[in-house]
């Protein structure tokens, strides 16, 4: 039955090899031979596709003879069919497995990975993540790798908003393209802008909430301190020139200062003032303001200049918008379209 089985499957007809292998394992159970006959059925089903009936055999061969030669083989062969059938957690337990047995070698650390995807895949987000978390920290090499990693992180932090441990990984990811040097890649520098943009975001945030109270000198000192902040915020993004990210810094930069004008007109005025001294107060903040108006002129003007280059996103729109709000002669010019008759040609 078996030299059947071979001389079937020389002729490439993998299904009949399996029959003879089938009758040999329910006539002679007992006998030697039975071993090889499961394994080879068990790889002809899996290159026919058969892959319940692989997976059958395939876990009874690691039952039925755990001590076999063969054995240490199985477990790949069953990865390959759970992969096959789309049994992500199986095989993510499969592969966590392996990397326990192998924490420090390349296989391991790939196992670990897989697993984490897998284990994402079936939806387990309670052993995709710490597997995710084990890998981004325990292996910095391949950057390229740990980079995904930690990003995976942050977007498992975004979805269940848990804010602080997002940040934490988004401070991982900007740290950890501004200290790799020649490994940096602009997939890294790409995550690096997006990161710090959320914290100029946070930092935007905090600059809105300050409100200008009397007394003026003290409010403002904490205002200005904000601004500082998220200038400083806004410029890091820049400083990694992704485009999608720049155009927005640019024109948050532009608002920051507009807003600080315009939250100046718009204080609290001190008690107790007659007409003219309350004149003589605006035209003081008037020129306190005045300067920040003109900061928020000059960097809204930059990221129009951008679509000289040909980036127009909605973040240069909206600078054109507050320059034509500002600068009306310059920007809000309309245009006269003349129509020409074809009758004379």
């Amino acid at each position: 039955m078996f030299k059947q089985a071979e001389l079937a499957a020389a002729q490439s007809d993998l299904s009949q090899a399996v029959s003879h292998l089938n009758r040999l394992m329910q006539r002679t159970p007992n006998v030697d031979i039975r071993v090889n006959a499961q394994y080879d059925a068990a790889s002809y089903l899996m290159s026919l596709e058969r892959f319940d009936e692989a997976q059958a055999l395939l876990e009874d061969f690691e039952r039925r003879f755990p001590e076999h030669e063969l054995t240490p083989t199985i477990e790949n062969k069953r990865l390959f069919v759970y992969e096959k059938t789309q049994q992500w957690e199986t095989a993510a337990n499969v592969l966590y497995g392996q990397y326990q047995r192998e924490k420090l070698t390349d296989q391991g650390r790939e196992a670990l990975l897989q697993a984490a995807e897998y284990f994402e895949l079936a939806g387990n987000r309670s052993a995709s993540l710490p597997a995710y978390r084990t890998y981004a920290h325990a292996y910095p090499e391949p950057f390229d790798t740990v980079m995904e990693a930690r990003f995976i992180m942050s977007e498992f932090y975004l979805q269940s908003g848990e804010d602080a441990k997002r940040r934490f990984w988004l401070n991982k990811l900007i740290k950890g393209h501004d200290t790799a040097g020649d490994k940096a890649t602009s997939r890294s520098q790409t995550l690096a802008a997006m990161s710090a943009m959320v914290f100029a975001d946070d930092a935007k945030y905090a600059f809105n909430k300050r409100k200008l109270t009397q007394p003026l000198k003290t409010s403002l000192s904490k205002k200005r301190e904000a601004l500082s902040k998220a200038v400083q915020a806004h410029n890091k993004v820049l400083s990694y020139s992704v485009r999608e990210y720049a155009t927005k810094a640019n024109h948050q930069l532009g608002a920051l200062y507009r807003q600080l004008a315009n939250d100046l007109m718009d204080s609290q005025r001190p008690d107790g003032l007659n007409a003219l001294e309350l004149e003589q107060y605006d035209l003081l903040l008037e020129e306190q303001a005045y300067p920040f108006e003109e900061q928020a002129m000059q960097v809204f003007e930059v990221n129009v200049k951008r679509s000289w280059d040909g980036t127009y996103d909605q973040w240069v729109k909206s600078s054109f918008s507050q320059l034509a709000e500002l600068m009306p002669n310059r920007y809000r010019k309309i245009e006269k379209v003349e129509a020409l008759s074809v009758d004379n040609y």
